[in-house]
C-alpha cells in the first residue's frame, strides 16, 4: 500500500495497470496473498520498488551507495517522498547553502 501512495495511485488504478481486480490488490496489500512475477513486473514498470515490495527495504541507486550511513539513510527516504516534497526540500537546501552558489549565506 505504501508504494502505491508514494507513486500517488489509487488502489483500483493500480490494479488495472497490474492487470489484477480490485478485491486482488486489496489481499496483496494486506498480506493475504502473495503477488505473482507478472503482477511483479507491471508494478515495477510503474515505478514500485520491488526490493521494497519483497523485503520492505528500499533499493538505493548504485550511486548513493557511499558509506557514509546517514547519507545513505537520506537517500533511503528520499527515494519515498513525492516530487513536490523532493522539488521544496531541494530549495531549501539551495537556500542554506547560499542561494546556489554554495556560498556561506552568513557571509
Amino acid at each position: 500500500m505504501s508504494e502505491r501512495r508514494r507513486l500517488g495511485l489509487g488502489s483500483a488504478k493500480m490494479a488495472a495497470a497490474c492487470s489484477v481486480t480490485a478485491n486482488v490488490q486489496t489481499d496483496y496489500e494486506h498480506g493475504r496473498r502473495l503477488p505473482k512475477g507478472d503482477y511483479l513486473m507491471k508494478a515495477c514498470q510503474l515505478g514500485v520498488d520491488g526490493l521494497f515490495l519483497l523485503t520492505g527495504r528500499r533499493s538505493l541507486p548504485d550511486s548513493c551507495d557511499t558509506g557514509d550511513q546517514a547519507f545513505d539513510r537520506l537517500a533511503v527516504l528520499w527515494v519515498e517522498l513525492p516530487e513536490a516534497i523532493r522539488n521544496s526540500v531541494v530549495n531549501l537546501v539551495e537556500t542554506i547553502a547560499g542561494q546556489k552558489g554554495g556560498q556561506d549565506p552568513s557571509n
